[in-house]
């Protein structure tokens, strides 16, 4: 396609989508690159980008995420409140406030004891023993599979929060681990 059929495509889209059916932005849509699609989610108000991402196809939903800045990609997938999550740590994670909330790998997995270890390195042992005692108490079920499966856990409504790498994240959106991560991909937020 052309950059200027491009350009009036986009214009179009962000000028006159109060006008347009559903179904005449989903052309639109269609017609634009991953990042034009993500310029129009982040020049739109909330409503509206919630419209225009849920009209994409799922395929594409992935593409569209890695060009959007970090707090709209929340925003369109979230199921915690923006309140609960600003300014919270995994310190935090050992609070009653997240009884029975949290998912994440089994303790033998290099990514969980690299955390334990930065937490000795920045709060000593007895206060990071203290920590896990109580980020183990808000468990929502015993440490098992990898990443993804922390994640599916979430958009199954086993918990709220999962502790994962957000690269599983976007590579479930992407599509390239079927449907289904798809699907629970779009139901949670990063």
């Amino acid at each position: 396609m052309e950059p200027i059929e491009q350009e009036n495509n986009l214009n179009q889209l962000l000028e006159n989508s109060s006008e347009l059916s559903q179904d005449e932005i989903r052309i639109l849509l269609k017609k634009l690159s991953s990042s034009e699609i993500a310029h129009a989610l982040e020049s739109s108000p909330p409503k509206q980008r919630k419209l225009f991402f849920s009209l994409l196809e799922t395929n594409e939903e992935g593409d569209v995420l890695v060009d959007l800045g970090e707090e709209i990609q929340q925003e369109l997938v979230s199921n915690i409140s923006n309140e609960e999550l600003a300014d919270l740590s995994y310190e935090d994670l050992s609070s009653e406030e997240w009884n029975n909330r949290v998912v994440i790998r089994s303790s033998g997995n290099i990514y969980n004891q690299s955390l334990v270890a930065s937490l000795i390195s920045a709060h000593g042992i007895e206060k990071t023993e203290a920590w896990a005692k109580g980020f183990v108490a808000n468990l929502a079920r015993k440490p098992q599979g990898n990443d993804r499966s922390q994640i599916m856990a979430v958009a199954d409504g086993m918990a709220d929060l999962a502790i994962a790498n957000s690269y599983y994240y976007g590579y479930m959106l992407s599509g390239k681990a079927g449907n289904e991560q798809v699907e629970a991909a779009k139901k949670v937020k990063m």
